[in-house]
């Protein structure tokens, strides 16, 4: 009887197996990028004075939470005073920071996004969550970006064919680095516009070419809320969307598309276009003006200009460890950005072997952006690299330039990378991911000795115990150390799990791939 039911035991289809592998990946997500939200105190990322500020004088936001008054706003001190304490000071832990005062503290206009500097709609989002307790509703508000950002990662995904499903996931994967994740666990609109502008052009070129109908139609409708997510939060997200709808129409030259297709991906592309030229009208905020800061700049010549071309890179490519994060005060150990370029250089090469004419002109053509749109910024605020324009502003178009090069004619068809190289590229963003993690949670709860976070002179190394619970630490449930182990854990088995959908160890049969 025993071997009879042994025999019969029904096994788990592959649908099923896929499902739970799916479910488990969103978990991991979700638990890797908490851990990011929980190692950043109140007040961490850059000009969050003015974006805090901004979302709880939102109209969704409490009338009690922001008095406007004759010399400005009214608002909880915790809002405008939690980094004063140690911005610009990697020494300074955040223990100095006092989130319980009572007495509101009063913000100019300027500072509250009341001059219409960006678009509002994540301002107007997250004042949901604005609430009494500041600390409680930050947090609220990191979490509810890091699930929008793991929905919209595994829901473009999902619509995508495979060879688009690598392209967009190693562009996602390899792109982000310690400024990208620091970034998605933060109330910083460019988390919005790194997810909208970052996934936004592998829905649309899966709206084009997917053969399967109800994918195909639903890469449409997630094309336009990543475009809406994306102008909501940034107005020069809008510009890069605009350019993105170019850059995908070349790379689709050279594929059979019928007149029908042609038409609803014109129809998405227009659609986006017009939501980025209205954001772009109605929004100051263009390109790199944008965060309201005073140009450091006294003059500009030939010597600047000749400096900020040999530099503007380290811009550009600022989110694989070469741009510092928070208030652009601590700076990544020098291993994270020489193992994320390697990568990148490597995926290139590797990429470029088979990928489409279409395609290599497109990833090129955002090339040629990442290098302008930085050099603008420094010309007008009439400085050079790297004051005032952040790696932030042009990071969105960083997934797109390494994804073009994964883009094959066939939909089935993926790129085989040897088993060195996979492993090379798993090992480099886990090591990354885990090593800025601890960075970040060493900043703020032991302090970077001077000169460590610049990679300038320094008075010694800095402590790696992290195993006690900080002053500010938001909770008593677990330590510094222990969200350190949990995050990096949480994030090898995101790579684990994803690496067999964008990382094949086989050419995938088209006449047997699935739908």
């Amino acid at each position: 009887m025993l071997k009879t039911l042994m025999t019969h035991r029904p096994l788990a289809s592959p649908r099923s197996v896929a499902i739970a592998r799916i479910g488990a990946l969103f978990v991991c997500m979700l638990i890797a990028l908490s851990a990011w939200l929980v190692s950043s105190p109140v007040g961490s990322a850059p000009d969050d004075n003015f974006h805090l500020g901004s979302i709880y004088c939102a109209s969704t936001s409490s009338a009690s939470m922001c008095t406007k008054t004759s010399s400005g706003y009214l608002l909880p001190a915790a809002v405008v005073n939690a980094y004063t304490c140690y911005e610009y000071s990697p020494s300074s832990t955040a223990n100095c920071q006092d989130l319980a005062s009572k007495a509101p503290v009063t913000e100019s206009g300027a500072q509250v996004n009341k001059t219409g500097e960006y678009p509002g709609g994540f301002y107007w989002f997250m004042g949901f969550f604005a609430g009494s307790n500041v600390s409680v509703s930050v947090y609220a508000m990191r979490f509810v970006t890091i699930l929008i950002a793991a929905i919209a990662l595994l829901a473009t995904l999902a619509v995508a064919p495979p060879n688009l499903r690598q392209a967009g996931a190693i562009g996602v994967v390899a792109a982000l680095g310690p400024l990208g994740w620091f970034l998605l666990a933060s109330t910083n609109p460019s988390s919005w516009a790194i997810i909208g502008v970052g996934l936004y052009w592998v829905a649309l070129l899966s709206h084009a070419l997917n053969e399967n109908q109800y994918r195909r139609w639903g890469a449409f409708g997630l094309g336009l809320v990543l475009g809406v997510l994306a102008c909501a939060a940034r107005g020069d997200a809008g510009g890069y969307l605009i350019a993105l709808n170019l850059c995908a129409a070349i790379a689709l030259v050279g594929f059979r598309i019928d007149r029908s297709r042609w038409r609803s991906t014109l129809g998405l592309m227009i659609a986006t276009s017009a939501i980025a030229v209205f954001v772009l009208l109605q929004a100051s905020q263009v390109g790199a003006i944008s965060s309201g800061a005073t140009s450091s700049g006294s003059g500009f010549g030939i010597d600047q200009f000749l400096y900020n071309v040999l530099n503007v890179f380290t811009l550009s490519f600022g989110s694989l460890g070469y741009s510092p994060l928070g208030w652009l005060d601590t700076g990544m150990p020098i291993i994270i950005p020489v193992a994320l370029s390697i990568l990148v250089v490597r995926l290139i090469v590797a990429g470029n072997r088979s990928v489409t004419r279409g395609a290599r002109c497109a990833a090129l053509i955002v090339l040629v952006l990442l290098f302008l749109v930085p050099m603008a910024g420094l010309y007008q605020y009439q400085t050079v690299v790297p004051f005032d324009v952040q790696s932030r502003y042009v990071m969105p178009l960083l997934p797109a330039f390494i994804g073009f090069w994964f883009i094959r004619l066939n939909q089935h068809e993926q790129a085989v990378l040897t088993r060195g190289m996979r492993w090379f590229f798993l090992l480099a963003v886990f090591l990354s991911f885990s090593i800025a993690l601890l960075w970040n949670t060493i900043r703020y709860t032991q302090g970077l000795p001077p000169g460590v976070a610049t990679f300038g002179i320094t008075t010694g190394a800095p402590s790696f115990d992290v195993s006690g619970a900080a002053k500010w630490w938001p909770t008593t449930a677990f330590s510094p150390g222990a969200n350190w182990i949990v995050g990096s854990l949480a994030a090898g088995a995101v790579l684990l799990l994803a690496a067999p959908y964008f990382l094949p160890r086989r050419t995938i049969d088209p006449t047997h791939a699935p739908e």
